[in-house]
């Protein structure tokens, strides 16, 4: 797993998320460079859980749109999302936990549930570490760093991307 952590207010949204990239019992974070979060016609998106279902979402977002940020059509993607998965021969259900920050919205994607994240929220088996952190009015990557130290799964780098104005992206990367 990992964890991911965002925060939304009236001037931007920030979101951060762990490096940690396992396969099986074995940490390959420092051998395999992958991405949990990434952005792609419009939408950025960070992921927990199997590095495969988040670079298979990165592939059928080459062709298909959400279109407005409702919870019904991001509800809708995410079902045919499941479809494209099958036809690839995976397992169709959603495996990840996802955070989609499409213009000013924020939302999560948890087994099938969506939800609008008015102020903050964080996914993954750091999320309660880094939630509890976000509450006391740490940042996402101050958040994402304290389930990094307190979550076997979770690990820095830290890789962080702030939308300013919702429109312009800056990202960064900070090490301990």
């Amino acid at each position: 797993m990992s964890v991911c952590a965002v925060r939304k207010t009236d001037k931007f949204i920030e979101l951060s998320c762990d490096t940690q990239l396992t396969c099986d019992t074995t940490i390959s974070s420092e051998f395999l460079d992958s991405s949990k979060m990434f952005e792609k016609n419009g939408m950025i998106v960070a992921g927990a859980g199997p590095i495969r279902e988040i670079n298979m979402l990165k592939i059928f977002m080459e062709k298909n749109l959400i279109g407005e940020p409702t919870e019904e059509n991001i509800l809708m993607f995410m079902f045919d999302f499941q479809q494209f998965k099958q036809q690839m021969g995976l397992p169709p259900e959603i495996e990840c936990q996802f955070i989609l920050i499409l213009g000013n919205k924020v939302f999560s994607v948890i087994q099938g549930e969506v939800l609008e994240i008015p102020r903050f929220y964080a996914i993954g088996s750091g999320q309660d570490f880094a939630q509890a952190a976000l509450y006391l009015g740490h940042t996402t990557e101050q958040s994402v760093k304290v389930a990094c130290n307190l979550n076997v799964y979770c690990h820095e780098p830290v890789k962080t991307i702030t939308t300013v104005s919702y429109t312009h992206l800056r990202a960064h990367e900070t090490c301990a």
